[in-house]
């Protein structure tokens, strides 16, 4: 019994997503034949999924008209029906950033007569993909992180017009970008934040541990328009025992007066500063509030802060422009649009 369930599914979503467009006026359905060659199923199979559907209200009979017909009384006048792919493809469950993002979009979309649907996708797509994502009869994708195994596929469905709209990572700036379609976070846009965090303070000689290289370069290009240079060796990218470099670099220079801790270096500083309880005073900026904030209460000894991003704001606001970015590519007939910059702040 379970299989037969399995084997009718995608034919009866398929036929769902019929009936939510449909409107008022009743809209026939695909015939057995129709759905037999879309599906390459049996008949048994097709005509199982039309009497479940016929059942439970969804399909009717029309007097004197041949097939099933989509009930007005179920329809949901849907203008569109966009698939939702979560971080990681395999999912139907977002992440707690890639939910904010989700949240941006719903609220973009509010005045739209639109639906949406979480979906799973292969470990293996080929070039007919954008192809069969039509058949589904869904309008359009909403990516959110991609990685970098993705952007090939992202890359052939743009270029066959198939609107679909990628949120890359808020944590990476090295992978691959889509071309069109896409929302990335400025990057160094945090780190020079960052940079003016230390100048605001008068604190001209910080460290910048782990993190990305955009943000980086944004970091040591702030301290440049002050006049002030970054030595390389005051960038520190993550490493296995970053706690003994901290140690010896503060031995051999006493005059560092900061550190960011960017990404997920937050373990080996906070096992250096407590190595070392004369440097509890020393400035530390974190990279995230909601860390900040659990790092100060658990570490109330320490001179922890964070910049007010705040994470929650950023995710909306990329969600937004990613519905906007759609809209806009609906209206120009699935022709991509430019990539968007979001700023942190």
């Amino acid at each position: 019994m379970y299989k037969k369930i399995l084997l009718t599914q995608p034919i009866k979503r398929y036929l769902h997503r019929i009936v939510d467009k449909a409107g008022k006026t009743p809209q026939r359905l695909p015939l057995e034949q129709e759905l037999m060659d879309l599906f390459k199923i049996s008949r048994i199979t097709v005509r199982r999924a039309l009497e479940e559907l016929e059942e439970e209200g969804f399909a009717i009979r029309l007097e004197k008209r041949k097939g099933l017909f989509t009930n007005p009384k179920h329809s949901l006048n849907l203008q569109y029906i966009i698939g939702v792919v979560a971080h990681g493809r395999q999912s139907y469950f977002h992440s707690n950033y890639s939910s904010l993002i989700a949240a941006g979009f719903s609220l973009e979309m509010g005045n739209v007569r639109y639906q949406q649907e979480m979906l799973t996708l292969p470990d293996e797509m080929d070039e007919n993909f954008a192809a069969t994502l039509k058949e589904t009869l869904l309008d359009a994708l909403l990516w959110i992180i991609p990685d970098d195994r993705d952007i090939p596929v992202i890359n052939q469905m743009l270029l066959k017009q198939y609107p679909v709209i990628s949120v890359l990572s808020p944590y990476v700036d090295t992978d691959p970008l889509p071309t069109g379609n896409f929302i990335r976070f400025d990057f160094a846009q945090k780190g020079a934040a960052w940079a003016k965090f230390f100048l605001d303070r008068n604190l001209r000689n910080p460290l910048y541990c782990g993190g990305t290289r955009e943000r980086m370069e944004g970091f040591r290009k702030m301290f440049e328009k002050h006049g002030i240079l970054i030595p390389e060796s005051h960038v520190i990218p993550e490493q296995e025992n970053m706690a003994d470099v901290l140690e010896k670099l503060f031995r051999n220079e006493p005059a560092i007066d900061g550190l960011v801790a960017d990404g997920t270096v937050y373990t080996p500083v906070l096992e250096f500063l407590k190595r070392n309880p004369d440097r509890k005073n020393l400035p530390v900026l974190f990279d995230g509030d909601s860390l900040a904030q659990q790092l100060r209460f658990a570490n109330p000894a320490l001179n922890i802060h964070s910049i007010e991003t705040t994470y929650y704001q950023t995710g909306v606001k990329a969600g937004r422009t990613a519905a906007k970015t759609l809209l806009n590519c609906f209206q120009n007939h699935g022709q991509p649009q430019p990539g968007r910059i979001i700023k942190w702040f």
